[in-house]
């Protein structure tokens, strides 16, 4: 007799011969396998926000202490008084534990840290872990760094806000949902272990007015021509919710793609309105896991239009109950008013739109664990901590946006769960795009860089220099060089990585030669640099994008520096 298993790594349709006397064992070794996961982090040590220079841990299992060993940069307490910094530190529960690279100058920055976190309950040894930080590039004030788990120990890794949750591999129950993990698995294999890569999406249908079925496969793979979802076995939304938990990926990557069943008596047109009503019901369905309520509220993500942010998160507190025990944890945290934190608070961009039936304006709050109450004040960003700032109206979880720049206050709490509860002040930035011409902040050089489009792959580059603004002395130069950037999951990466591993297409890098002309950037007066992405960078997708335009200042003795400016625009429909 032999007994037929998939092994649960190599692909789907890989399996193995093995003797039934050690089938039980081999498949509990499959369900606790662990993949090799890994998370991105871009490192900006010159910023003020703590996420750019620091990397958070958070545990979702109880634990007493943290003791940490670190073989490049630093650990920073800096819930402690006198933030103290050393390569080994103890961390009690309570105190959040950080790790920094340190290093400023991007050039000398290790190639790998190794991170060793051991977890205790009391004098018990829970876990001992080794995170790697790899720098897998480098770029004028920041890097791009690859983070994995060297020796798992039993845990793995989730992207949490800005920071990193350790998770035991066998952690996950459902609160409302409508079974585990390991029924769920059983039940739709198919959709567990989908290739992450470009995103995922999920096919939605009609079989009543009631019924909805969700198939979920990855971003590049097109089920819809050939009609050959209709003849697989959906799953709930509430069931795809929650087995979309199981994979760490960014909401916005993952595309709600609703379609017509043939097999369906059930008529609806597929409209722009109807794709609206879907997704927001797809992401309203509330499923909570444990992950989800460990250490501090869930993020709050912000999405008006194509744009979206992950806001600030500043004073809570939150209770939650352990799903195994009942046993009640409790965390606090006390902050200043967003208005004094102003650099610190993310950024809406409100793009516009040709599409007639999308608001510009209409935002919309996503959590994890959904609200029972949410309030909104407006704040202009020169009104002081007493200001009352201005009541906006909400209604579930969307309300309009006023034109132009503002700060959002946003109160949310949570009341009719006897497993959770709490409240949380969050916080963003609107910024109104014009997509023609965006500028940056004047800094201590008085430049201000921006975007002139003149057709759609011609622009000019922008530059002026403020005489009053303009502190630094020197001669201020540039060349007709830029560099573009891609903005994905809320960091800039090289265009030509965008092209390759969100797009999938074979992108070949241009090989540039730019013009060895250099321009005086004198004050007063504004430059024009002309530039055309279809001769250097070929077309361009739709969405969000970043141009960097290096300017160089010479003083009198000949010292040089170089300052890197970015402007933002979007490629729409």
């Amino acid at each position: 007799t032999s007994v037929w298993v998939n092994d649960g790594v190599k692909p789907t349709f890989s399996y193995k011969v093995i003797d039934p006397k050690n089938a039980k064992a081999i498949y509990e070794n499959i369900a606790n396998y662990v993949g090799p996961e890994k998370l991105t982090w871009t490192y900006r040590p010159m910023t003020s926000f703590t996420g750019n220079y620091t990397k958070a841990f958070f545990f979702d299992f109880d634990y007493t202490h943290v003791e940490g060993t670190c073989t490049e940069g630093e650990f920073w307490s800096l819930d402690s008084e006198g933030q103290p910094r050393d390569t080994k530190m103890r961390f009690e529960n309570g105190k959040t534990v950080y790790w920094t690279p340190t290093e400023a100058v991007i050039e000398k920055l290790p190639q790998k840290s190794e991170v060793t976190l051991v977890v205790y309950n009391d004098e018990t040894q829970l876990h001992k872990c080794t995170v790697i930080f790899e720098c897998v590039s480098r770029d004028t004030g920041s890097a791009e760094f690859e983070i994995y788990l060297k020796v798992p120990d039993g845990l793995r890794m989730l992207s949490y806000g800005d920071g990193i949750q350790l998770v035991e591999q066998n952690s996950t129950e459902y609160v409302g949902g409508p079974t585990n993990i390991g029924e769920l698995k059983a039940k739709y294999p198919q959709f567990f272990n989908v290739s992450t890569d470009g995103g995922l999406k999920v096919y939605i249908w009609q079989m009543s007015k009631s019924n909805y079925q969700c198939y979920l496969v990855n971003r590049g793979i097109d089920m819809f021509a050939d009609q050959s979802f209709a003849f697989e076995v959906g799953a709930t939304i509430a069931e795809m919710r929650a087995i979309l938990t199981t994979y760490d990926i960014d909401p916005n990557d993952i595309t709600i793609h609703p379609v017509n069943n043939p097999l369906s008596s059930y008529y609806y047109e597929i409209t722009d309105a109807y794709r609206s009503e879907v997704t927001e019901l797809f992401w309203s369905e509330n499923i909570v896991t444990q992950d989800a309520l460990i250490g501090k509220p869930p993020a709050m993500t912000v999405r008006c239009g194509k744009s979206s942010v992950n806001a600030w998160l500043g004073t809570y507190s939150w209770m939650y109950k352990n799903f195994e025990d009942g046993t009640a944890q409790s965390t606090n945290a006390d902050s200043s008013h967003p208005l004094t934190r102003i650099d610190e608070i993310p950024i809406l961009n409100i793009l516009p739109t040709t599409m007639s039936s999308i608001d510009p304006h209409l935002a919309s709050l996503q959590f994890s664990v959904a609200p029972d109450k949410i309030e909104v004040t407006c704040y202009k960003l020169d009104d002081n901590v007493n200001s009352k700032g201005e009541s906006i109206s909400v209604n579930g979880t969307s309300f309009k946006l006023k034109e132009g720049e503002f700060l959002y206050e946003v109160i949310v709490e949570w009341t009719e769960s006897e497993r959770y509860n709490g409240k949380a002040y969050y916080a963003f930035q609107t910024y109104e795009s014009n997509l023609e011409f965006e500028v940056e902040k004047a800094d201590d050089w008085g430049i201000t860089v921006g975007m002139l489009f003149t057709s759609a792959t011609e622009f000019d580059i922008v530059i002026n220099q403020s005489s009053e603004k303009q502190i630094a002395t020197g001669t201020y130069t540039t060349s007709p060089e830029y560099e573009l950037r891609a903005i994905y999951n809320g960091s800039a990466i090289p265009f030509g990585d965008y092209m390759r591993m969100v797009h999938n297409k074979e992108y070949k890098d241009p090989e540039l030669a730019w013009d060895t002309v250099l321009y005086d950037v004198k004050p007063d007066k504004e430059l024009k640099i002309k530039g055309d992405f279809s001769t250097t960078y070929g077309e361009l997708p739709v969405g969000q994008y970043e141009l960097w335009k290096p300017i160089t200042l010479t003083t009198e003795d000949g010292t040089q520096s170089q300052k890197v400016y970015t402007v933002q625009f979007a490629i729409t429909d």
